[in-house]
């Protein structure tokens, strides 16, 4: 059941829809792909589904924005 409230994709994975995420191409994202350096307690719904574009500041991540990892340098 997916609550009208959530703040953070992490309090309910399904009804959750991801598309255009950057996360995954992050330097600072852990290895359950919902939390990460900038968001330890939840990447929010909207960078997850790409309607925030976590390249600007957003202002729950304590100063750290989407790095990309080298892995993946050259993709358009």
């Amino acid at each position: 059941m997916v609550r009208k409230n959530e703040k953070f994709a992490s309090d309910s994975i399904l009804g959750i829809q991801i598309d255009n995420n950057i996360c995954f191409k992050c330097i600072r994202v852990y290895k359950n792909g919902f939390t990460c350096d900038a968001f330890s307690e939840g990447i929010p719904r909207e960078i997850l589904n790409g309607s925030f574009d976590h390249r600007k500041n957003h202002p729950d991540d304590n100063g750290l924005k989407f790095k990309l990892n080298e892995f993946f340098a050259g993709e358009d």
